[in-house]
């Protein structure tokens, strides 16, 4: 992977948050079948401290998921800018970051 997609999320603390995104090369999506996803939220890029883990939905042959954090655990994140990546690990343990940018997460308006 040489090209990495920069993509900054934006999440109310409190609610739920969803992301769907489709992996491809040269236009075809990517069998996930044997490749584990990871994707965390820290407060610098080389931060120790974890802040969030989102989990994932995966359908594998359409090269799918869907990436996300429950109400419970963007309820505990600071309202403040964090960074955050995605690495796809082959089956093989080649892992290689696809997806980064900044996090910010705001304070809930309507309670």
């Amino acid at each position: 992977m040489e090209d990495r997609a920069r993509y900054d999320l934006q999440i109310y603390r409190g609610t739920d948050y969803r992301k769907t995104m489709t992996f491809k090369i040269d236009g075809d999506p990517i069998d996930l079948t044997n490749y584990t996803i990871a994707a965390q939220i820290r407060k610098s890029e080389n931060a120790e401290s974890l802040v969030a883990a989102f989990t994932f939905d995966t359908e594998p042959t359409a090269g799918r998921t869907t990436m996300g954090l429950d109400a419970e655990t963007t309820a505990e994140i600071d309202p403040g800018v964090y960074f955050w990546d995605l690495k796809l690990i082959d089956g093989t343990g080649v892992t290689d970051v696809w997806i980064y940018g900044k996090v910010v997460i705001s304070g809930r308006v309507t309670v």
